[in-house]
């Protein structure tokens, strides 16, 4: 009989090809994590940044609301606000984007001014871009500011073709769980699985 007196059921395990993408998180300008639903992308991003964070570095998390992309836009602009007041408030006094303020919108998301190291979250993405523009997607995927670190989650890059941009990417097979990787979670944990268990684990 297999016994453990010291169980922590919170402790993640990232694979070692995972951790090698999550840190990329801290350095790149835009980092895009694309995978289906029930991946754990949010649950690895976020994971990860509570432990790895710098101090000297903060943090903002906006989630986009299905079906609602003006209410989207709007709380993302009052996000940006926290990081570039002036950028936030022009964002929203042009509204959501419209084929006849793409090119604004773009222009403001590209000067878009951050003076400390800030990791910025755009977490359920595909909500919100589906409605967007090209030159709007094109404007955010190509941001190049010094301090701020864009971390896009969504569930697919379509319509748009993140690959051509040569963004820093990881997608769902990064974040998929194999069966030997369930078993080394296991032993770190302290605790048997049996096999039910282990096929339900799978599909996450």
């Amino acid at each position: 009989m297999f016994e453990s007196t010291s169980i922590q059921w919170n402790q993640q395990y990232y694979s070692p090809k995972l951790l090698e993408k999550l840190k990329g998180i801290l350095f790149a300008p835009v980092t895009v994590v694309e995978a289906p639903a029930g991946y754990g992308k949010t649950t690895a991003v976020r994971g990860y940044l509570e432990h790895n964070l710098p101090k000297d570095m903060e943090m903002h998390w906006w989630d986009a609301v299905e079906d609602d992309p003006t209410a989207s836009w709007n709380s993302l602009c009052r996000v940006i606000s926290l990081i570039d007041l002036a950028t936030g408030k022009e964002l929203h006094s042009l509204g959501f984007p419209k084929p006849i303020s793409s090119w604004e919108v773009g222009k403001a998301i590209s000067g878009l001014s951050c003076n400390r190291k800030t990791v910025l979250v755009l977490d359920d993405f595909q909500y919100l871009q589906r409605k967007l523009s090209r030159s709007v997607m094109v404007s955010l995927l190509s941001y190049l500011g010094e301090h701020l670190h864009l971390v896009i989650i969504t569930q697919s890059s379509r319509p748009f073709s993140i690959s051509i941009l040569k963004k820093p990417m990881f997608t769902g097979f990064v974040l998929r769980i194999c069966d030997w990787i369930i078993w080394i979670f296991v032993v770190i944990a302290g605790c048997a699985a049996v096999l039910l268990q282990q096929d339900k684990q799978k599909k996450y």
